[in-house]
């Protein structure tokens, strides 16, 4: 063989994934492309070869540090300003989730007394004339109720207590009923 001439032995490489979804992900991937599984991640790997980021095979260490250590720098400089970016809208969800919690439990603590039995200005006493039966673990869901809003599920059993005491509703098996 001439010193001109270069021989390249084809040699199989096995690439491991670490799990199965990934492995469909790109047999799909691949079969959508038209190309072999082989020629895709051939495909894949020669891109990023090819990109300004990628490590070359034949840098030192030192030159492969810098350039991760650019990269990173760079990550950290994007990072910050989708930070500062998103501080003004941490505060909106703020205020939006505090607004829905006291919106959720106003219909709940609104009540008057009219003698001695008190009159709900709620969804509750609607909830149960409608359905005569709802089950106890259905009623927070029903109202739209968090079951981790604490504050909430208190004014709800504090109102199903003042109405079992009314005798407007009673609790059997689970359920509440509706005392026409």
């Amino acid at each position: 063989m001439s010193t001109n001439q270069i021989s390249v032995k084809r040699r199989p490489v096995s690439v491991y994934v670490p799990m199965k979804g990934l492995a469909d992900r790109l047999i799909c991937l691949a079969e959508k492309s038209g190309l072999s599984l082989s020629q895709y991640i051939q495909n894949i790997l020669e891109d990023h070869i090819r990109s300004e980021d990628a490590i070359a095979p034949g840098d030192n260490l030192d030159t492969q540090f810098e350039k991760l250590k650019e990269q990173h720098s760079r990550l950290e400089d994007k990072a910050s300003d989708i930070e500062e970016r998103f501080k003004p809208f941490d505060a909106l969800m703020q205020i939006i989730k505090e607004t829905k919690k006291n919106s959720k439990n106003e219909p709940f603590q609104e009540c008057l007394s009219f003698g001695d039995v008190e009159e709900y200005k709620s969804e509750i006493v609607t909830l149960l004339k409608e359905q005569d039966v709802v089950k106890e673990q259905e009623l927070l869901d029903l109202l739209c109720v968090e079951p981790t809003d604490i504050e909430s599920v208190k004014v709800v059993n504090r109102q199903l207590d003042n109405l079992l005491g009314s005798n407007l509703i009673k609790r059997s098996n689970g359920e509440i009923i509706w005392v026409k």
